[in-house]
């Protein structure tokens, strides 16, 4: 045997031992059953939404929650594995970043409380495992609720990030304390179909409500029994944990411990924690404020009129290297400047329909009309789910769906909290806000954006013929958008008509498009000097 075969036997052994030394330490070893299951639930639907009661010990909670949607949380995992792959975009690619995933995630376990160790065990035993090829389900169920920390890892500037947080307090809301935000999440139609209003009863601590999916122990949007509401957006610093407790357990602790915005803090900042976020904050004394949190700072922005997108605003944190950068490679800086001309034209006393508004508009920073679904909008039609906080009279609005533009159905938390019965539950509900103008026009831009998904790929086989049959498949209502425009130049490009192509991007120059990378490639394209015959 050669020296070369050797050494590639030799290397070739190395990988496969790392490949599985990776599976084994990146997995989370799962907690001891309790003896018992010492709680109970109940499950109801309130027209298209669905609505969860969960009381009992920490295991009983997840036991419940995942014994009530077996065929939801399969739905969930069928849809993140899809996105895992169209983010990779090879097999061989997804489980490259499966693996990092692991790595990353190794010593999970260290920052879960004992609680939230035993509330996931009771979700990956309350029901069927539909994937165990994966690997175990416990382990797969902890990574899950540190989603949001991969996803920031791994694909910031991909469209997964585009939040919004609008809070209003004290004389701009009548005394009362308003926090509404826009979660925008594309991963997958089922988050925004299947969105679950979920009460919990947890033996310790405050009860709350959440804002969420099935099978899910965090929180991204919630409100307690006291009157706090804490939301979540994703940030972007420079500062680096590999691991710590993921933001959506930190938010469900302050849920159970805080009754109060600094009591929230202490809790929020106690934690290792390991990417940067921008948290909503209202109580219900009518104080609101904005928590900037890194993974090895914080600071707090208060006042009674109060906006934030996905960067850092702080004096403290505002000139951080990183947030600069995701400013200039995002959509955040546009959708705050349009925040900040809603919320400075509004001379008033803020009410809930009034944060809906501001949560549903489609115009651009100037108050121009942008393009159906362009993300320079606060509504890009693209929110998994939309809520409105009034911390003070313990009311929350869920949007019904699709995205921001259906009914949101109201509750008061407290009630809901402490309902015994479907019967108790439906009494729980209050006034609900109206559906949007622009109801069903989510659909005609999710077909569009189908069918660029559709041209992208068959330029980059290229094949011309496909990409023509895929732009002829986008709604008309989308033909003035950017990408339709890029997309329309490209396949002209490549046809060889470079003055047509040309004519496509300087319409969408002029829009504009929706990111920097964008409009810098279209600037270099027409910067190209013109081909003589």
């Amino acid at each position: 045997m050669s020296r070369l075969v050797r050494a590639l036997l030799t290397v070739a052994a190395l990988l496969a031992a790392a490949w599985v030394a990776i599976e084994l330490v990146g997995y989370p070893t799962p907690p001891a059953r309790p003896a018992a299951v010492d709680g109970g639930a109940f499950r109801l639907e309130n027209d298209k939404q669905h609505v969860v009661v969960l009381w009992g010990s920490p295991y009983a909670l997840g036991w419940h929650n995942a014994h009530l949607f077996p065929d939801l949380m399969k739905k969930q995992e069928d849809s993140l594995l899809d996105a895992l792959f169209t983010f990779a975009r090879s097999p061989a690619r997804a489980m490259l970043v499966r693996h990092v995933g692991l790595l990353y995630l190794a010593g999970l376990d260290r920052y879960l409380s004992p609680a939230e160790r035993e509330e996931i065990l009771g979700l990956a035993e309350g029901g069927p495992d539909p994937f165990p090829e994966l690997g175990p389900r416990y382990a797969r169920i902890a990574s899950y609720h540190a989603l949001h920390e991969l996803s920031q890892r791994f694909a910031f500037d991909n469209p997964l990030f585009a939040c919004t947080i609008v809070a209003v307090g004290g004389p701009r809301a009548n005394g009362h304390a308003l926090l509404g935000r826009n979660f925008d999440f594309e991963g997958g139609d089922v988050f925004d179909a299947d969105k679950v209003v979920l009460a919990v009863r947890p033996d310790h601590g405050f009860g709350f409500v959440s804002v969420a999916w099935a099978g899910m122990a965090g929180v991204v949007s919630g409100m307690n029994e006291r009157g706090l509401a804490v939301t979540i957006n994703a940030g972007a610093s420079s500062d680096y944990n590999r691991v710590g407790a993921p933001t959506t357990l930190l938010v469900r602790r302050a849920l159970e411990q805080a009754a109060t915005i600094d009591e929230a803090v202490a809790v929020l900042t106690a934690a290792p924690r390991f990417v940067t976020d921008v948290i909503g904050l209202a109580e219900r004394s009518g104080r609101v404020a904005v928590l900037e949190l890194t993974p090895t700072r914080h600071a707090l922005r208060e006042g009674v009129v109060l906006g934030a997108t996905n960067h850092l605003e702080s004096a403290a944190l505002a000139g951080d290297r990183v947030n600069v950068e995701r400013q200039d490679q995002t959509t955040t800086v546009p959708r705050r400047r349009r925040l900040e001309a809603l919320l400075q034209g509004f001379t008033g006393s803020f009410a809930p329909a009034d944060l809906l508004a501001i949560l549903r508009d489609k115009r651009a920073a100037d108050g121009s009309p942008l393009p159906l679904g362009h993300r320079h909008a606060l509504d890009a039609f693209i929110a998994t789910h939309s809520v409105i906080f009034d911390a003070t009279a313990g009311v929350v609005w869920a949007s019904e769906g699709p995205q921001a533009s259906g009914p949101y159905r109201g509750y008061d938390v407290a009630r809901l909290i402490a309902a015994r019965s479907p019967a108790d539950a439906l009494a729980a509900r209050v006034d609900d806000l109206p559906a949007d103008a622009d109801l069903g026009r989510g659909a005609v831009i999710a077909r569009a954006r189908g069918a660029w998904s559709s041209a992208h790929a068959a330029l980059r086989r290229h094949d011309l013929a496909g990409a023509e049959r895929a732009l002829a498949e986008v709604p008309d209502l989308a033909g003035g958008h950017p990408t339709t425009l890029i997309l329309s130049g490209d396949l002209a490009a490549a046809e060889g008509d470079t003055e047509r192509a040309r004519t496509y991007w300087r319409r969408a120059l002029a829009i504009p498009p929706e990111y920097a990378a964008e409009r810098r490639a279209l600037e270099a394209k027409l910067a190209e000097p013109r081909r003589t015959p």
